[in-house]
């Protein structure tokens, strides 16, 4: 049991190889031996049970080899953003500045690229015409990232194949929907 509590202490024993289950267990007297049999019965195959399922869904995600360039000059709001991706599963290489954005979607052809719309040296909706503009850019989807309704001014120019994603509460949606349009999940 010592050696158990030490493995357990360095994070090092699993429940399949380190646990015999074929061990008696001793029971106070004062339950009944079945209701302990439940109860262990229950806890154990619930176990199991949780991890299949979670293992089933790691697997799920480490085979989702999608990667998405995320290009905002914000730190705070790329985080936000790269997070969310990521939880989703997708691999997010971020970029501050449009020029490095370029260079990094020529060379390492994203599943996608997400740019806000306000950038530095050029605007979001300038790379994105940029990156349509190129044959070996031209078929990444591009989805810009923007507080601006879908009307505004500075959108007017965006690549007709581009997405729109609203930051706030609709970002959830949005991304979603873009996913779903250019065939990536």
């Amino acid at each position: 049991m010592d050696s158990l509590l030490a493995k357990e202490a360095a994070d090092q024993w699993s429940i399949e190889h380190d646990i015999d289950w074929q061990l008696p267990i001793r029971t106070p007297i004062w339950f009944r031996r079945r209701t302990y049999i439940k109860a262990i019965s229950q806890f154990y195959h619930g176990e199991r049970a949780t991890q299949r399922v979670c293992n089933r869904l790691l697997d799920d995600l480490q085979h989702l080899d999608i990667e998405i360039l995320l290009v905002d000059p914000q730190r705070s709001s790329a985080r936000i953003f790269t997070r969310e991706l990521a939880s989703c599963g997708y691999r997010v290489t971020t970029s501050q500045r449009s020029f490095e954005a370029l260079e990094l979607a020529v060379r390492i052809k994203p599943d996608m690229v997400i740019a806000s719309a306000m950038l530095d040296d050029i605007s979001g909706v300038e790379l994105g015409c940029a990156l349509a503009a190129m044959e070996s850019t031209e078929a990444i989807p591009f989805a810009v990232l923007t507080s601006f309704n879908k009307n505004h001014a500075t959108l007017k120019k965006l690549p007709p194949n581009a997405c729109l994603l609203k930051k706030g509460d609709s970002f959830g949606d949005d991304i979603a929907g873009a996913l779903e349009k250019f065939g990536i999940t």
